[in-house]
């Protein structure tokens, strides 16, 4: 009787498949406007992981080099002030120099496609949340250069499990296919502050993909968000996958609000959801609900009764062959 209800489950799964999809199926909610962005040329947004419902904001080229410190609402609690912006694209919140949450900005812009090097500064997030300046004492500053052409790029992306970093370009990658994904390894900071140029790494160029102005992986590095101006992109990966394995999968598209600029994209320190927001005076903060359904009662049952019946069976060969 278990082989044959065994086998019926099996059955399901095969003619069934959105037994498994609708398990694993993430929803992205309607955004909503939590806020003003205090800015007048926000490129970059992400949650700060130490203290909640901070956000880490900066403005795009032509501005001085200042991080601000927002409430989710647009408030700004503190400024941190760097030692240089050429042209700032993104911002990231990752770990970094011995474990501690770290900001990364990403000096990453290059209208021109002229740069024959780009920067990531880091700084440790700061406890208290008070307003700084930084220098070489407590700043990291990579020098870093593509492998193959300078790219216009305003993606940064740190990965919360290896700390790695990844650039995504908003030109067209090598293959000419969709955008090019560059990754720079946590070791390059043992080369910080010399201006060394350390060279990244190709990944792969993401097919399809076009204009993309911001991207961020989630805190618990599930999931990798990816954005242009009018859409998304949301590639899901598994626990012993790298990010260039999730990468090469196919991700689910959806539309994004309309906004002035679309320049910006960051999780929710908590997993659920993620902040967006764009260039201009008093552009809103959108948050987009983000959900992944808890397992049906239904698949965890049939789970449990496939590893029933296949530990039964495997039970009665035992016994047989003894």
């Amino acid at each position: 009787m278990l082989r044959r209800l065994r086998r019926l489950i099996l059955l399901a799964l095969v003619v069934s498949p959105n037994f498994w999809s609708a398990a694993c199926a993430a929803t992205i909610g309607t955004p909503v406007v939590v806020g003003l962005i205090p800015l007048t040329e926000a490129s970059g947004i992400a949650s700060s992981r130490i203290h909640p419902g901070i956000l880490y904001t900066h403005n795009d080229s032509g501005s001085g080099p200042v991080v601000s410190a927002i409430t989710t609402a647009g408030v700004v609690k503190a400024a941190l002030t760097l030692t240089s912006a050429n042209d700032w694209e993104d911002i990231a919140v990752g770990p970094g120099a011995g474990g501690l949450s770290s900001i990364y900005v990403g000096d990453i812009g290059d209208n021109d496609l002229v740069r024959d090097r780009i920067r990531v500064l880091r700084i440790a997030e700061p406890t208290p949340l008070t307003s700084q300046v930084y220098n070489s004492q407590n700043m990291q500053v990579l020098d870093l250069a593509y492998p193959d052409k300078p790219h216009n790029a305003e993606s940064l992306m740190v990965d919360p499990r290896s700390g790695d970093m990844f650039v995504v370009t908003r030109s067209i990658g090598p293959t000419g296919h969709g955008v090019g994904v560059y990754r720079a390894t946590q070791s390059f900071f043992d080369q910080a502050n010399t201006g060394i140029k350390q060279t990244m790494g190709y990944v792969t160029d993401l097919s399809g993909l076009t204009d993309l102005r911001a991207g961020d992986i989630s805190p618990d590095g599930r999931w990798i968000v990816l954005r242009n101006k009018v859409d998304g992109w949301l590639y899901e990966r598994g626990e012993n996958q790298t990010v260039d394995q999730a990468l090469a999968g196919t991700p689910v598209k959806f539309h994004m609000v309309s906004e002035s600029q679309g320049e910006a994209i960051g999780w929710a320190a908590d997993g659920s959801g993620f902040y967006t927001t764009s260039e201009g005076r008093n552009q809103p903060i959108y948050f987009y609900p983000f959900a992944v359904p808890e397992p049906s009662s239904a698949m965890l049952l049939g789970l449990g009764l496939l590893a029933l019946g296949g530990w039964r069976v495997q039970g009665s060969r035992r016994a047989v062959g003894r």
